[in-house]
């Protein structure tokens, strides 16, 4: 601030918020009794205290630096403070809620975390007051001096922890927010997000889930009751002593608590889904890795071993922990390995494939089908089935297989389709048991998707051609 021809220069908005910033001890203080008074603004003489008080502490310079920054007109004019006047015959200021809750921001970077046990702390000095007011070694006579030693005391600690709570909320629900934000977030990063998940968590079990505990209105602690029922318990002392304002300052603390557990509870809700969903995105993670590392050193076993060799050998498949026997494995062409799950889906429905080789009937649960989409294991179940039962049919000879086929299958076979025909004609052309004679003639079979034109065939019979 300068004077020029007598007339006094205030400082700018920026300048003001600067020298706010240093001495923001007193911005703390400020923003502590207008929660305290539920946002109706600070007195005047209040806020007076605490400049006097900070200034009282100061260098001569400092606190020169002080009054100049926090005089009303300066504050008016940086449009810090909003106004001034008297309510209730009380002067009071309202200062802009903006900057206000810069401040606040500010003050909450400066908290320690509310954990379970700076929670229980908070609390020993309210439950030693009522455990001394309960044997009676505090007077309970409105009017006297301890009694109103004793009530400023739970007041003083009540707003306090208000404060503070309040002010580790406007944090945790920051981080709640970014938390709900990273949920859809797809990263390529695993380290990144075990290293995020690891955080939630630890956030979680620290600082959400006791606040949550302590701010239900059905809490009880080994030492005492939690906040609501302690306040509770004031309240009614209060209302049997006929002191109607200290009810009603139990009664508005109360509720201030209880409206404090909605946004906890949010902010647990977004923590616990990101937690669920991250947890599975790294066991999927982790679960690929393992699996692709076992295909790629099966793989390599086969093409870096002997030239001769045909199979992979079985027991590099073991690690894959399937519930049953593989059948023999083929040398595999050249592919390309790939670590995604697309791969390995379609790398697990070849060794399920593979491993069906030679079944004639569905056992209680296919090779891999835990690894393996339910559409395709329901496939395989329904080949099974039909080789099944192409193999049990009694064959007619010297008609159209096919129409038989078609007529039997239709009512025997759930889930039949006119392709699977084409499926029922692979498998007898190289049964063994039958010769395929060819007609000069042609048939169309049909249903509401599909249509098969085919020529007609009969079937002969092996032993019969050769005598």
């Amino acid at each position: 601030m300068t004077k020029s021809g007598g007339v006094t220069k205030q400082f700018s908005t920026v300048e003001t918020l600067q020298r706010l910033l240093k001495y923001r001890a007193i911005m703390f203080s400020i923003i502590e009794e207008t929660d305290r008074q539920q946002g109706s603004g600070i007195a005047e003489s209040d806020y007076l205290r605490f400049v006097a008080e900070y200034q009282y502490q100061a260098g001569s310079e400092a606190a020169k630096e002080i009054g100049l920054t926090f005089d009303f007109q300066n504050l008016r004019q940086a449009k810090i403070l909003n106004d001034r006047k008297i309510a209730n015959g009380v002067t009071k200021l309202w200062f802009n809620t903006s900057v206000m809750e810069i401040f606040r921001l500010c003050k909450i970077s400066l908290y320690r975390p509310l954990t379970g046990i700076a929670l229980n702390n908070a609390m020993q000095s309210i439950w030693a007051m009522a455990n001394k007011i309960d044997v009676n070694q505090l007077s309970i006579i409105p009017g006297t001096d301890e009694y109103y030693d004793w009530t400023g005391e739970i007041n003083h600690w009540v707003s306090e922890l208000l404060g503070r709570i309040n002010a580790n909320i406007s944090k945790l629900e920051r981080v709640g927010e970014q938390f709900e934000r990273n949920i859809e977030d797809s990263h390529t990063n695993i380290d990144l997000a075990k290293a995020k998940y690891k955080y939630a968590v630890r956030l979680y079990q620290r600082e959400i889930e006791p606040l949550s505990i302590f701010l239900d209105k059905d809490t009880q602690y080994q030492d005492g009751p939690g906040i609501i029922r302690t306040l509770e318990k004031f309240k009614r002392l209060f209302r049997s002593l006929n002191d109607n304002e200290s009810e009603g300052g139990m009664l508005r603390y109360q509720l201030q608590y209880l409206d404090l557990f909605e946004p906890v509870k949010r902010v647990a809700d977004n923590i616990n889904i990101y937690l669920k969903k991250t947890k599975t995105s790294i066991e999927e993670h982790n679960a690929i890795e393992c699996a692709f590392t076992i295909l790629r050193t099966a793989y390599e076993n086969t093409l870096n071993g002997d030239q001769r060799t045909k199979f992979i050998s079985i027991s590099d498949l073991k690690a894959l922990g399937p519930i049953h026997n593989i059948a023999s494995l083929g040398r595999l062409p050249s592919f390309k390995l790939e670590k995604s799950p697309a791969f390995l889906n379609n790398a697990f429905e070849e060794l399920a494939e593979r491993s069906l080789n030679g079944k004639v009937s569905v056992e209680d649960s296919l090779p891999f089908e835990e690894s393996i989409s339910k559409k395709r294991a329901e496939e395989m179940r329904h080949s099974i089935n039909l080789n099944q039962w192409v193999n049990t049919f009694e064959w007619p000879l010297g008609v159209d297989y096919l129409k038989v086929a078609h007529d039997a299958l239709r009512h025997e076979l759930k889930g039949f389709k006119l392709p699977d025909l084409l499926e029922v004609g692979s498998q007898l052309h190289t049964h063994g048991k039958y010769n395929i004679f060819l007609l000069n003639e042609f048939n169309t079979l049909e249903d509401s998707t599909h249509e098969l034109h085919y020529r007609v065939r009969f079937l002969e019979s092996i032993s019969e051609s050769i005598s």
